[in-house]
C-alpha cells in the first residue's frame, strides 16, 4: 500500500511540474563575412550576441536571410542548434570555425 502511494505522489509531482520551453531571444548583430566557408544558402557569416549570463559570445550561421547578410546589420532572433541539412557548411581553406547554430524568427 505504502508503495502505490509513494508511486501515486510520484506521478503527480512529475507530472504538475512544467518546464518553460519557450525559446529565448537574443539581440545580435553580424560580425564578419566567412569567404573560406560556404554552404547552399550562400557564404556563412559571424554574429555577436549578448548571452544568458551577460557575456560578449559569438557563432556562425548560414541561416541568415541575403537581405541582412552584411557586416554591423543588428536583428533580434532565437537560436537553435539543430542544424538543417540545407545549412550545412564546407570549408575550402584551413579554417576552424565558431560552433555553428541555426537562427530563426528574425525581427
Amino acid at each position: 500500500m505504502k508503495k502505490i502511494i509513494f508511486y501515486m505522489l510520484l506521478i503527480s509531482i512529475t507530472s504538475s511540474c512544467k518546464k518553460n520551453d519557450e525559446p529565448k531571444t537574443y539581440n545580435g548583430e553580424v560580425v564578419a563575412l566567412i569567404g573560406e566557408c560556404t554552404s547552399p544558402s550562400g557564404y556563412p557569416v559571424i554574429i555577436k550576441f549578448t548571452d544568458d549570463n551577460n557575456k560578449i559570445d559569438s557563432f556562425i550561421t548560414t541561416s541568415l536571410p541575403t537581405t541582412i547578410r552584411f557586416i554591423g546589420s543588428k536583428f533580434s532572433f532565437k537560436i537553435s542548434t539543430q542544424i538543417p541539412d540545407k545549412e550545412i557548411m564546407a570549408c575550402t581553406a584551413i579554417y576552424i570555425p565558431p560552433l555553428q547554430k541555426s537562427i530563426y524568427d528574425l525581427k
